[in-house]
């Protein structure tokens, strides 16, 4: 899977990095497709092309693989001064570049490059350089300790486990956690040994609780995350997707309808989806559907008919509010073959 910045480079450095963590499985031409990705790969360093941390950040992995010193640290002193240091963590950030611009927040495309550099800096050994990052990936996980999509969140995991890997796990390991609120309540988690220590323990407070106390006891190593929940009162928030239906039907046994929706958004719109109700004895006509350059795809199960539209057709910079339309004629069964 690709969630980089730029195409070729890190597909090119994703094949590199498959095939030196499947170096037991070798086959005829395995070393010498190894060779020339990791030599065509230097050249792109080398050059004075443009270089976004997504593209570095993977690359930087593939060079620690490839146990090649001298380019690792060229990427990683081009990549240091790329991230962004605050409060004692570290972490990049995606770049635009062209049409792969990966999402409107970009925050599922900051945890991948984060992740990369820190199993790089796990293969290095880096473990002083690789605590800001770590520090960084964990104040991103969600409730659930995942992240923003199925990608970032397996990269985030390998990372921060092969990481953890790096401080060893001592017999001696014994810490003490207990929280409490301002209401008097507390509640102290079982002592983290050795022997659970690779289990998730959890607890609920009172909803009533409006502020923790943590207190930590003991040697070694624990990862506490404390996660909430609250409502937002979104009323008031501009809507900048709007849809309008319209009826432009004529006879009984052929609808005629007309789904537009307008995009007001100054930001890309991501994929448009039109969920349409179909009428017991009627099914839509959707071979015109697609025809339409608009359509992506459309899904037809149960009541139901999904429209799924392209997403760059709802971003223009010039236009402020840009409408698409989409004629669906919807046929009474009896008319169907």
């Amino acid at each position: 899977m690709q969630g980089g910045a730029t195409k070729d480079i890190p597909m090119n450095a994703y094949i590199l990095i498959t095939l030196l963590e499947t170096t037991e499985y070798q086959v005829d031409g395995h070393q010498q497709a190894i060779q020339s990705l990791a030599n065509n790969l230097k050249q792109w360093i080398d050059s004075d092309a443009e270089k976004d941390p997504y593209s570095l950040a993977v690359l930087l992995y593939g060079m620690s693989l490839l146990e090649d010193d001298d380019y690792f640290q060229k990427i990683y002193e081009e990549l240091d001064h790329k991230s962004t240091k605050e409060g004692g963590m570290q972490y990049w950030k995606m770049k635009e570049v062209g049409s792969h611009f990966r999402s409107s927040t970009d925050e599922n495309g900051n945890v991948e490059i984060s992740s990369y550099v820190l199993l790089a800096y796990t293969k290095q050994a880096l473990l002083r350089d690789g605590i800001p990052i770590m520090r960084w990936l964990v104040s991103q996980r969600n409730s659930m300790g995942g992240y923003h999509s199925t990608q970032d969140t397996v990269v985030s995991l390998e990372a921060l486990s092969k990481f953890a890997s790096l401080q060893g796990w001592s017999s001696k390991m014994k810490v003490d956690v207990t929280a409490f609120n301002s209401l008097d309540y507390s509640y102290s988690f079982p002592t983290i040994t050795r022997d659970i220590s690779t289990m998730l323990i959890s607890h609920t407070f009172p909803s009533e609780s409006r502020n923790l106390t943590l207190t930590a006891r003991g040697n070694g190593t624990a990862l506490l995350q404390v996660a909430w929940q609250y409502n937002l009162n979104n009323s008031h928030i501009k809507k900048h997707l709007r849809l309008k239906i319209v009826d432009n039907s004529t006879d009984k046994d052929r609808m005629a309808i007309q789904a537009c929706a307008s995009w007001k958004g100054q930001q890309k719109s991501g994929m448009v989806l039109i969920e349409i109700g179909i009428p017991s004895g009627f099914a839509p006509d959707t071979d015109n559907l697609d025809e339409i350059d608009l359509i992506r795809k459309t899904e037809f199960e149960g009541r139901n008919l999904v429209i799924y539209l392209e997403e760059y057709l709802f971003w223009e910079h010039i236009k402020p509010t840009v409408v698409r339309c989409v004629h669906l004629l919807i046929l009474a069964e009896k008319f169907l073959v």
